[in-house]
């Protein structure tokens, strides 16, 4: 089921740009538990959706957009206008979408900005969409991203490449960084989450808390586990740290520098902010930052004053700690 937001929903975000304003006018909230039958059809929707801002950025920002295939998997390398040659830096992008949604075809407004402002290709990640299909692989969303990881890695330095996800992309980037880890490879420069989903089990307090749940936009406990049920199955323990990250351990994590933003009527929020407490013990610098009155992935409405901040920063951020 869908519900509308209601008036006075709208009318407690005073701080919030006109178009942003209006936007949320707009929302709605899925309440229901969907089954794995229905994220294909969802599908369409989203794309529709989110097309005229990745092809509204992609005009204004991107020179070329190239289709290749690093580690076999489908990426598209985006050069952005700005394209600096002499600086050998590249930035990883993995797409949100709820593990069942997206594809960096329709998600350009995401990286191209990142990719305006630092003057670096982007590497924008086409991998595979739950409810999997014949795949023998636990994770196989992160198992293509962490093959185009260890590609790149025979090009670049990983001190040149920073990862950038959104939501399952966020979830999925920490992931790979502890693949990567665990298997001997270094790590990346440079991790930056818009938003990161890392507690799919819903162990965090704000998935049992009505009040909270109540103030978020879009997402739903509901609509997340039916998405993560159709990614990784009903499990009655604890998953692995590399789809849960949450779980993981990030010791040696001390030459990453992450960022991690999130919003204030996003349901992930807390998690987010949890994992950027947890990272302060571990890695190289964390930045945390919450945008309020914003919800669950405002980057994906491209020109609004709110995601030109997260951008902004973003892009700030990967330039202070991979440029030496």
């Amino acid at each position: 089921m869908c519900t509308p937001l209601s008036d006075k929903y709208f009318s407690e975000s005073p701080q919030l740009s006109p178009a942003a304003q209006e936007i949320i006018k707009k929302k709605v909230r899925f309440t229901d538990y969907l089954s794995p039958e229905v994220w294909p059809l969802c599908r369409d929707g989203f794309k529709n959706g989110m097309m005229a801002d990745s092809e509204k950025a992609k005009a204004e920002l991107i020179q070329t957009v190239t289709e290749k295939t690093i580690g076999n998997c489908r990426v598209l390398e985006l050069t952005p206008k700005t394209y600096k040659e002499n600086e050998h830096k590249i930035i990883l992008y993995i797409h949100g979408g709820a593990f069942t949604l997206g594809a960096p075809d329709f998600l350009m407004q995401i990286p191209a900005p990142i990719a305006h402002r630092t003057g670096w290709k982007a590497i924008a990640v086409d991998y595979p969409l739950a409810p999997y299909a014949e795949i023998d692989d636990p994770y196989p969303a992160h198992t293509s991203v962490f093959q185009v990881y260890q590609e790149l890695l025979k090009e670049y330095k990983a001190s040149e490449i920073a990862i950038l996800g959104d939501s399952a992309g966020g979830n999925i980037a920490f992931g790979v960084a502890l693949m990567a880890r665990d298997k001997g490879l270094n790590l990346p420069g440079a991790i930056v989450a818009y938003a990161p989903w890392v507690d799919i089990e819903q162990t965090g307090k704000t998935y049992s808390d009505e009040q909270r749940i109540n103030q978020t936009v879009d997402l739903t406990p509901e609509n997340l586990a039916s998405a993560r049920d159709a990614a990784f199955g009903k499990q009655n323990h604890s998953y692995s740290p590399y789809v849960s990250p949450k779980n993981g351990n990030y010791k040696e994590f001390s030459s990453v520098a992450i960022a991690i933003y999130t919003a204030g009527r996003d349901l992930l929020r807390e998690e987010g902010e949890n994992l950027a407490e947890q990272l302060r013990h571990h890695a190289k610098c964390v930045e945390s930052f919450c945008k309020e009155g914003m919800w669950h992935g405002f980057q994906e409405h491209y020109g609004i004053p709110e995601a030109e901040e997260s951008a902004d920063k973003a892009a700030t951020f990967i330039l202070q700690n991979l440029i030496k």
